[in-house]
């Protein structure tokens, strides 16, 4: 009868480091499919430039996100509690898609000291309301900041 132990205590070991990389690898192929911003303002099918709208997200301050189209405030959504107001969010993602049923891209702009975890959650609600194409866009924060 061979001896199973080795073999047993190898796969002990390999699966588990398996596991851990396709979860990094899913979260680093998240991290990086974003599409560069210059691509939302290009011109689409129709005459003119389609409209582009950003997704603000502040670390600190009473309003959480900002929905602004070429500088002009859409919606600011407040935070509540201590921590942003993603329902407040949804909310205004379906009325934006409702009004604008042929619009697929949308910027998201995190402040940088943003959490990963809601800068995923905005992009998933993004996707989930038909904005397909979301766009990562850096915000530079001032020296004096």
């Amino acid at each position: 009868m061979p001896n199973l132990v080795p073999t047993i205590n190898l796969f002990l070991t390999i699966v588990p480091f398996m596991l851990q990389m396709l979860l990094v690898t899913q979260i680093a192929m998240v991290a990086l499919n974003f599409e560069p911003v210059a691509k939302a303002n290009a011109p689409g099918p129709g005459p003119g430039v389609e409209r582009v709208f950003r997704i603000s997200i502040s670390h600190s301050g009473d309003v959480g996100f900002r929905i602004t189209e070429s500088g002009s405030l859409y919606r600011a959504i407040a935070v509540t509690n201590g921590g942003y107001d993603f329902r407040a969010l949804d909310a205004a993602l379906v009325r934006l898609h409702g009004e604008y049923p042929q619009l697929v891209d949308i910027i998201v702009a995190p402040d940088p000291f943003v959490d990963f975890e809601w800068l995923m959650k905005t992009i998933d609600l993004c996707k989930k309301n038909g904005f397909v194409k979301v766009h990562y866009e850096i915000v530079a924060r001032s020296a004096g900041e």
